[in-house]
């Protein structure tokens, strides 16, 4: 078994990075829970902190998990990637980031399933890496992102296409739809470390 596999755990959502932290239901609250394996989860703080010594845990079906988090505001950046991307691309899009406002109405849980709107004839779907933000800042150091960041979770950006029905395309349209942002499971909270595998 090489390290890279050492960080995961099969479980019944797929392989879970083993210091993922997800969310369920419990009765009238809220709790987290962290992959054990399988079906069993340790409950957990929701930094990721087991909850007693004892490091309880519980068997869960799939669809018992929420999103990882509640969301807010949701704040996407397009035309962010691209291949053979030169140095000036990266100063030109420094200068002029691509930024828009999705609804929470687009975000859609796993597992769960989205239809496509009737006045588009498909989607364009993209995956991406969420970054989930603690806490209110602005303006803030390059050096002190980090005090800022909760941790990150996959995504699938569906854009809507091949407009019909409707004579002018726009972005709310095209990005907040019921169910374009579906988002996984799990968080993995942040670290200090240079690089890490979701």
């Amino acid at each position: 078994m090489n390290e890279k596999s050492k960080n995961f755990i099969p479980t019944i959502l797929g392989n879970l990075f083993k210091g993922s932290v997800l969310r369920i239901k419990e009765k009238n609250s809220m709790i987290h829970v962290s992959p054990y394996r399988g079906n069993i989860f340790f409950k957990v703080s929701k930094n990721g902190f087991y909850k007693s010594q004892k490091k309880e845990k519980i068997k869960l079906d799939v669809n018992d998990f929420l999103t990882p988090v509640e969301f807010n505001n949701i704040i996407g950046i397009g035309k962010n990637f691209k291949n053979n991307v030169k140095k000036n691309d990266i100063t030109q899009f420094k200068l002029n980031p691509d930024f828009f406002l999705m609804n929470t109405n687009a975000i859609l849980a796993n597992y769960k399933s989205t239809k496509l709107p009737y006045y588009y004839s498909s989607v364009l779907i993209e995956p991406e890496i969420g970054v989930v933000i603690k806490k209110e800042c602005k303006n803030i150091n390059v050096k002190e992102i980090h005090n800022y960041i909760k941790g990150y979770l996959i995504c699938n950006d569906l854009s809507g296409r091949d407009l019909k029905k409707i004579i002018k395309d726009n972005t709310l349209l095209r990005k907040s739809s019921d169910g374009f942002l579906p988002v996984s499971s799990a968080l993995i909270p942040h670290s200090n470390e240079k690089s890490f595998v979701l």
